[in-house]
């Protein structure tokens, strides 16, 4: 006898949440996709298909979604796959997704993988971890995690009844770009230098931010345990150091200048002299 599901069970990858925030399209799909939740292309047709070795980062164009109601008896819990014909398939918004390599981390890399597909790594699973030529890195799911951060960050500034997710997205893409970038700069300096934060500089940044409080001891120790505020000054702490390496580092040249010179501002790109 079959069940008729119209209620997604949580946890099952394909599961669209937040719903009122997601841009969601119907495509007609070829076959070969392994599952839901994974990433997929249009091709020449015009039609969504699974990703292939020859594809980069700019050819993603959504995840399928595992709709809903679906017939138990043919679709196994959690283990189903897409049937040729329409699908749903998700742009922009929330889907719980299967990581297949590495540990999934805040703000961390997003690969897809594109080549050597398995049953465990399957081609359009998301992974942490880049895998040679196989995966490509997902830059978009860095500048979104870092539009929700500035998001946030203008809602506890400026207050008022408004959820972040409510402010739109448009308004802090371009900041959001610059700090990715920045941040992918850093990330590279750290692997290339094997950087670690010094202990000592952030326990020195810690007193120095607790000398304005009171009882400092009491700051100090607040900080000591309580993971994520300590990580962020060791964030602070290790991007300093990417300064002081990338200064040592660097050749510098004098070059003598006018005053006129010096103080002149830089022309526009292309503008005429």
């Amino acid at each position: 006898m079959n069940a008729f599901l119209y209620r997604m069970p949580s946890g099952i990858a394909g599961d669209v949440s937040r719903k009122s925030h997601s841009t969601i399209e119907a495509h007609n799909t070829v076959s070969g996709f392994a599952g839901f939740g994974l990433f997929g292309k249009l091709n020449a047709d015009g039609k969504f298909a699974p990703l292939t070795s020859a594809d980069t980062a700019a050819n993603i164009y959504g995840l399928i979604v595992r709709s809903y109601p679906t017939q138990s008896a043919s679709n196994g819990f959690g283990a189903s796959v897409p049937v040729t014909g329409f699908n749903d398939v998700l742009r922009r918004g929330y889907m719980t997704v299967k990581c297949n390599a590495g540990t999934a981390k805040t703000g961390g890399r997003v690969f897809v993988r594109i080549g050597a597909g398995t049953e465990a790594k399957p081609i359009g699973g998301i992974e942490a971890v880049a895998d040679a030529a196989n995966t490509i890195e997902v830059p978009k799911a860095l500048l979104s995690n870092e539009v929700d951060r500035l998001r946030v960050q203008a809602v506890q500034q400026f207050g008022g009844n408004i959820k972040p997710d409510q402010l739109p997205a448009e308004l802090f893409e371009e900041q959001a770009k610059r700090r990715v970038v920045l941040g992918l700069i850093v990330a590279e300096v750290v692997k290339q230098f094997d950087l670690k934060p010094d202990e000592d500089r952030v326990r020195e940044m810690i007193q120095e931010m607790a000398s304005a409080y009171q009882e400092p001891e009491q700051v100090v120790a607040w900080y000591y345990k309580n993971d994520q505020q300590l990580n962020e000054v060791r964030s602070v702490v290790l991007e300093e150091q990417v300064v002081d390496t990338v200064l040592q580092k660097a050749k510098v040249t004098d070059k003598p200048v006018s005053y006129e010179e010096a103080v002149k501002p830089a022309a526009a790109p292309g503008a005429a002299e």
